[in-house]
């Protein structure tokens, strides 16, 4: 087995077990065969890697596309134990290693151009599975802590960040070569990278992945987890198979902390330069989670609107609601603590409407928040949509009087998707405005105005028809 990040404990502010020592590499073989040689060449970097040792220089990827360049079949070989195909081990070596500014030479040659090729000269291996089920793009998913940034010095630095782009610019590739495999493997919520991770989906595990960006100029970290994000959006709100956590509540316990940093006080006598720069440091930091959050709730492409092949078929129009960041987060599973930061830090969208004309308290009323990856709600998922619609009435209780385009109150809403009377939060809307309920020609069945939980809107629905 090929050296792999050991022993992931998915919790914000806990340590990674170390990484067990990687086999002895075999020495590569005069062979007659170029898939040998290409698989022993990767293999053999790849087994040498360690911290110190730069496994992305730009001779490895120089000879890679010499032997894809000579024979082009040599990318199609599949180890038969294995099963690794070139690619697989191409993209194990760019996430853990830390590519070289420049070669000796004076010229870097891309290991982005050496995937191009490998994917060139043989399509059908982006959606090979290896011994492990796993498909080439599992391996190009940031997986394993970094170094701080702020602890590395300013070439370090340009690594870390080349490093980054290039898994983004890897992934987008692998995304377009094959985009239904890759959609596959992006919606699992079963992932594992060792023996020792917690099954969780690859959106979540990028997010664990990432360190604390002290970067005050372009953030790599956005761009990478967004390239994921991009092709996949339905998994920002799909919960690991395991632990039952989403990355928004990942990011945002991250983001707390980071906040909370940024506004430390020393005691004593420490220099006030040194409380100054470890304040911005965490405030930039934390920005930059802020900024991921962002691009996660703002609206994405559907499946639909894509082709056979992947590829957009027409762009879709763009409302500004698109930009209403509490309306995306009201539809999403969002943690309790963000839906109320958003809420509280941008109070003048909980009165915007969208192009339907609704508030994001009418997006309350229709939205069913589900409880897993299984797609199943449950009790959580009533007491989470009562929570967003007492926040949203908090903010702009005037919004359970107001109707959408079609006509239709919030209270209406809420009775047509089925909430519950007082879990689902129906009686909140009804409580911030009574008169809803002659709109729905509910005052003929006693039964409605129960004070009961257990009684479903779809159910009272019925009574109404009869």
């Amino acid at each position: 087995m090929l050296c792999r990040s050991k022993g992931v404990v998915l919790q914000e502010g806990t340590k990674r077990r170390t990484t067990s020592p990687c086999p002895a590499s075999p020495k590569i073989c005069n062979t007659s065969d170029p898939g040998k040689q290409l698989h022993q060449l990767l293999t053999t970097r790849l087994n040498n890697y360690t911290v110190a040792n730069d496994c992305g220089n730009s001779q490895l990827w120089n000879k890679v596309i010499k032997i894809c360049d000579m024979d082009p079949i040599a990318a199609t070989y599949i180890e038969p134990e294995s099963f690794n195909t070139p690619l697989h081990l191409a993209c194990r070596i760019i996430e853990c290693s830390t590519p070289s500014v420049s070669s000796k030479a004076g010229t870097t040659t891309s290991p982005v151009q050496a995937i191009r090729v490998l994917i060139r000269c043989c399509p059908e291996s982006v959606s090979k599975t290896d011994v492990d089920g796993y498909i080439p793009l599992h391996y190009i998913i940031p997986h394993s802590r970094r170094t701080e940034i702020s602890h590395q010095k300013p070439t370090q630095e340009q690594q870390q960040t080349n490093r980054m782009q290039n898994q983004a610019l890897v992934l987008n590739l692998l995304i377009s070569a094959d985009y239904h495999s890759s959609m596959k493997y992006l919606s699992r919520s079963d992932v594992t990278f060792s023996p020792y991770d917690r099954a969780c989906t690859p959106l979540y595990h990028a997010v664990f992945s990432i360190r604390d960006d002290f970067l005050q100029q372009s953030c790599p970290t956005v761009d990478l987890i967004s390239s994921i994000h991009a092709a996949c959006p339905g998994t920002v709100s799909v919960k690991n198979r395991d632990n039952q956590d989403t990355p928004l509540a990942l990011l945002y316990r991250r983001f707390s902390r980071q906040f909370d940093l940024s506004k430390k006080e020393f005691a004593g006598d420490k220099p006030r330069k040194e409380v100054l720069q470890h304040q911005m440091r965490y405030k930039t930091s934390a920005m930059n989670t802020w900024k991921i959050i962002l691009k996660l709730l703002i609206p994405m492409d559907s499946e639909e609107e894509r082709g056979k092949d992947g590829l957009k078929q027409s762009k879709r129009k763009q409302n500004a609601s698109d930009f209403y960041i509490v309306h995306s987060a009201v539809k999403m599973e969002c943690p309790p603590d963000l839906i109320r930061y958003i809420i509280e830090t941008r109070p003048s969208e909980v009165s915007k409407t969208d192009e339907m004309g609704r508030l994001p308290l009418h997006i309350a009323a229709i939205t069913t928040h589900l409880s897993s990856s299984d797609g199943k709600s449950n009790v959580g998922g009533k007491h989470h949509s009562k929570f967003i619609i007492e926040e949203l009435l908090h903010a702009y209780p005037e919004g359970a009087a107001l109707a959408d385009k079609n006509g239709k109150l919030p209270l209406q809403l809420a009775i047509e998707s089925g909430k519950f009377w007082i879990e689902g939060g129906a009686k909140c809307i009804y409580d911030a405005f009574p008169g809803a309920m002659a709109n729905v020609m509910v005052e003929e069945c006693p039964e409605i105005i129960e004070d009961d939980s257990s009684i479903s809107m779809a159910r009272w629905r019925n009574c109404i028809s009869n």
